[in-house]
């Protein structure tokens, strides 16, 4: 995380120098909020257009740079490679005209993968019919500190051995037990339903 406290230039070399021969270099710059701690997992939120301060060209194996007039803030440097599996040390240079904090590293997102399945009972469907709904899986995620979530429910099969993909959703409900009776006021966030 690169914080800068008052508008300067500021030029970004990633040099990875082991090897002639090796997969092109680029480097994502990101703008973002000042006490971010984790770092950014979502495609989403690295191809924000309104984020984005640098987009990587992925032209040369040996070095990738960004020299940029930066305003006041917070900005995340993603050092990468093209493709993945690409193993290297390298070396990653922040120059500015103005002194700046040192940079530091975020931390590793947590990420917690659950597979489940809907299968007869269980496979309760939306909430336009309350009774079955119910029947649904229902996961408790608890916190004791302010943080930011991202859920994803992705199906990787047919419904029914149909061959047709259902649409697949979820809701999240305040409370911390489960949920029998749904009430409006309770109803925290409800996805779109989608295939």
């Amino acid at each position: 995380l690169l914080t800068v406290e008052k508008q300067t230039t500021v030029r970004i070399l990633l040099l990875q120098e082991k090897f002639d021969e090796f997969d092109n270099l680029g480097l994502y710059v990101l703008s973002t909020e000042p006490d971010r701690k984790q770092k950014i997992t979502e495609r989403s939120q690295a191809t924000d257009k309104s984020l984005l301060v640098n987009t990587p060209t992925f032209d040369d194996p040996n070095v990738a740079s960004v020299s940029w007039n930066a305003k006041p803030g917070c900005y995340v440097i993603i050092p990468c490679t093209y493709d993945q599996g690409q193993g290297a040390p390298f070396k990653l240079m922040v120059m500015t005209t103005e002194l700046m904090p040192p940079i530091r590293e975020l931390a590793d997102a947590a990420c917690i993968q659950i597979n489940g399945n809907w299968q007869g009972e269980t496979a309760g469907g939306c909430l336009n019919d309350v009774r079955l709904w119910r029947q649904n899986v229902q996961y408790l995620l608890s916190s004791n500190d302010d943080m930011e979530v991202s859920i994803k429910v992705k199906q990787t099969s047919a419904s029914g051995g149909t061959g047709e993909i259902a649409s697949v959703g979820f809701y999240i409900f305040t409370g911390g037990k489960r949920i029998v009776t749904p009430k409006k006021k309770n109803i925290f966030f409800k996805s779109k339903f989608l295939k």
